[in-house]
């Protein structure tokens, strides 16, 4: 395990209230976050299935935490998501557990490049 996720103590207030949790026996490669399905984090226009911005709001975590982890980063850098793009091609049902890898492919002084994937 990596030292930023060995000082993770704690998820961000919005991971604590939709249930987010680090895969910590993952062996793989970047951040791999679960979500276990909640009916108060469904779509109300899909019964049954994950709303897209939660699902959103995790990728984007997900993202943020692999480039904390990356070898390169610094400490303390401030990071803002600037190009976030996700076609959804099905509705992720309730009753799964949606698992999100993110790996982070570099850094190149002011841009970094990540790639989650479910």
């Amino acid at each position: 395990m990596s030292m930023f996720l060995k000082s993770l103590k704690e998820l961000p207030p919005f991971g604590v209230a939709v249930g987010m949790r680090l895969d910590e026996t993952d062996s793989g490669p970047g951040i791999v976050v679960l979500l276990d399905g909640d009916p108060n984090i469904g779509s109300q226009d899909c019964g049954g299935s994950f709303h897209n911005g939660v699902i959103l709001a995790t990728i984007d975590n997900a993202a943020g935490w692999c480039i904390r982890d990356h070898a390169d980063y610094r400490e303390g850098t401030a990071m803002a998501t600037l190009d976030l793009r996700v076609d959804f091609l099905s509705y992720a049902a309730l009753s799964e557990t949606l698992r999100i890898r993110a790996c982070c492919e570099g850094i190149d002084r002011c841009l970094l490049y990540t790639s989650p994937s479910p």
